[in-house]
């Protein structure tokens, strides 16, 4: 039996007892210190998930050119994954194709491999049927796997309108799946480009196989009259979760988010002022884990292109 099929069956114990005490002294108003997050996830990757996590947390720290580690904690490789898709885009754009920013969103799944390959299966289905359905669909991006604390999402209020519509569709999808009794489960959603096509026959098209309301989101690159370039550059760092002199994206990765942030929110105490809080380092070492297997040895786990 393999390091991995072992942490399967073992994980859940060793995850509950230690998220237990890891809550105790990590929990905290200090999400934005995403270096110690990083640290501390490796040194707890490397301790509870045998060979297959003292790998991956080499990898990671050993990450090199030749070397790659491929992985979203390592910002190096982020960046480099970032810029490969920003030359695609602009490509893209140079052959005369008006670009649009989109994001869209499926449902959720659990925090294991079979749960988050299911999800992909099912998402990437969706996709062939919408180029299928119209052979000048087009879309190039990667999906994001985001993680939710239901004990926090339950903590949330708020007075804005469009957040709250988005709380619920998170209330929703935990209701479809029909479970009970763990606390963090994935959001995992799409953040790329699309092009070749009006706005609304993109919008009705995704409609067709994307059923729940508010599943996509779609706008025009640049954003905020930058020009398309700059937009494209923009929208890469924020996918990859590179941080900017103005733009604090890379802590996302260890800060649960309640995934749509609004400047009126209205927070418990358990939030920092920009609504997020220190996701344990024990969940962030196993979402490392997963991210590293998911992606595959081909480091296209995550990556979604299809059309012409």
């Amino acid at each position: 039996m393999s390091d991995f099929e072992l942490m399967k069956i073992n994980s859940r114990d060793i995850f509950n007892n230690l998220t237990i005490e890891s809550l105790k002294y990590r929990e905290g108003k200090d999400g934005r210190h995403t270096k110690t997050s990083k640290r501390l996830s490796i040194k707890l990757l490397k301790k509870l998930f045998g060979n297959e996590g003292i790998q991956v947390g080499d990898r990671i720290e050993k990450c090199s050119e030749g070397k790659y580690c491929s992985s979203i904690y390592c910002i190096s490789c982020s960046k480099r994954i970032s810029h490969g898709m920003y030359k695609r885009w602009l490509k893209e754009h140079s052959k005369g194709f008006k670009l649009y920013a989109t994001t869209v969103l499926s449902g959720m799944c659990l925090r294991n491999k079979d749960s988050i390959q299911d999800w992909l299966k099912q998402f990437r289905s969706k996709i062939e049927l919408c180029r299928k359905y119209n052979s000048d669909f087009y879309i190039d991006g990667w999906i994001e796997i985001e993680v939710i604390d239901t004990w926090k999402l339950g903590g949330i209020v708020t007075n804005d309108v469009l957040v709250e519509r988005k709380i619920k569709y998170l209330h929703n999808c935990l209701k479809e799946m029909d479970v009970v009794g763990d606390r963090y489960y994935l959001l995992p959603h799409f953040h790329g480009i699309i092009r070749g096509l009006t706005m609304k026959t993109y919008r009705e098209l995704f409609k067709r196989y994307f059923t729940r309301s508010r599943e996509v989101e779609i706008k025009e690159v640049g954003f905020k009259n930058q020009s398309v370039e700059v937009g494209l550059k923009t929208w890469g760092n924020y996918i990859m979760k590179i941080s900017t002199p103005d733009k604090s994206y890379r802590k996302d990765l260890y800060t649960f988010k309640t995934t749509f942030k609004s400047e009126n929110n209205y927070i418990d105490d358990y939030f920092n002022e920009d609504n997020s809080y220190r996701i344990p380092e024990v969940v962030i070492s196993e979402m490392m884990l997963l991210h590293d297997i998911v992606k595959g040895r081909n480091n296209k786990g995550f990556l979604i292109r299809s059309g012409k």
